[in-house]
């Protein structure tokens, strides 16, 4: 179908600002409009005997749903009727089927309402809610519905990361685009170590890894394609060698750096910075909040402090705290926007070496 047919047809279509699917048997669709809240409720329910009247079938190969669209049982009041919470209309999916609760039954499920809605409805953003343990990553059929997130969190509730294969781990960090991931993975694929590629910038913003065993940290900074990453490190040691490859580096890509040391121990600067010359921060607290959005109420004077490249002079301040080392490279834009701010709250403090 080419663009403009496709763009008639969606012109028919019930427009939908969100269209969220959750693991508590429901999906939502809603439109904002005014103070009031347009919803569509998809509850999956058992098949009702002699339910006829206002059911609609629809069929999936050789799979038939049964819905019917009612109004609200019963009227909002009190708080709810006050913040404006106003669905105006439900739809109950009747399943036959005595494996509704499982929860492959139920990804299955909300993978051919999708396909039959999408017929309908023209979402502008979909989001995905799922606290039921999943096992394979693969069967998630939001991929198929689209790899572009606002965030992604996928991290299990127990202390088991997601098992996931060489193939899948390069399909979540390379073909999905997301303003933030949180990952935490584990690579089944035995003695496979992930290499990124400053050929193309990350399609992930801002990632954070819980675990990085996968990560290849051999000329890490050199490869890094990611403007925002936060990982844990194997030890101070290899913290020592990463800030060492960007001192020594050229890499213009990286933005803020966050290193975890894995074991989370307490900072041991005498490995961590040696052979590296620190100074004092150069920049005052207000820059610095400017800067890295934090705020400098938390902040202990002694816990920042600034390194240089050796190409440019180009610097970054380092900021310490209990088993982490966050980079924050002081970028053309960076400076020029401390520069430009208005106000006495921002102004250069020059620090004699």
């Amino acid at each position: 179908m080419n663009k403009r047919a496709r763009r008639a047809l969606d012109t028919w279509k019930c427009p939908i600002d969100q269209w969220c699917f959750s693991s508590a048997d429901s999906i939502t669709l809603s439109k904002p409009d005014g103070k009031t809240n347009d919803r569509v409720i998809i509850r999956i329910q058992p098949k009702k005997e002699n339910e006829e009247r206002g059911v609609v079938r629809m069929r999936f190969g050789d799979r038939v749903l049964s819905f019917k669209v009612e109004k609200p049982e019963k009227k909002m009041i009190g708080e709810r009727k006050r913040l404006g919470y106003d669905p105006t209309r439900k739809i109950n999916v009747y399943s036959s089927s005595k494996k509704t609760k499982t929860v492959n039954f139920k990804l299955r499920l909300n993978e051919l309402l999708c396909h039959g809605f999408l017929g309908i409805f023209n979402p502008l953003q979909f989001s995905m809610h799922w606290t039921e343990r999943i096992t394979n990553i693969n069967t998630l059929f939001i991929w198929k519905i689209t790899k572009t997130f606002e965030s992604i969190w996928l991290v299990s509730r127990t202390d088991d990361a997601f098992s996931v294969t060489e193939k899948t781990l390069k399909f979540l960090l390379e073909d999905v685009t997301a303003d933030k991931a949180d990952l935490d993975l584990r690579c089944t694929t035995e003695g496979f170590k992930y290499v990124t590629s400053r050929e193309q910038v990350s399609k992930i913003k801002k990632l954070v890894l819980w675990k990085s065993d996968f990560l290849q940290f051999d000329n890490f900074i050199h490869n890094l394609n990611r403007p925002y990453l936060k990982c844990a490190v194997p030890s101070w040691r290899a913290i020592n060698v990463i800030l060492k490859e960007w001192i020594n580096g050229d890499n213009d890509v990286i933005v803020d750096l966050a290193l975890n040391e894995i074991n989370n121990a307490f900072m041991n600067e005498a490995v961590a910075f040696e052979g590296i010359e620190t100074t004092p921060t150069a920049f005052n607290d207000d820059q610095l909040e400017e800067r890295t959005g934090m705020s400098h109420s938390y902040w202990d004077r002694n816990d920042k402090l600034d390194i240089e490249r050796t190409r440019d002079s180009r610097k970054a301040t380092l900021f310490l705290q209990r088993g982490c080392i966050t980079l924050f490279v002081w970028t053309d834009d960076a400076l020029e926007k401390i520069r430009n701010s208005t106000g006495p709250r921002y102004r250069f403090v020059a620090v004699e070496n």
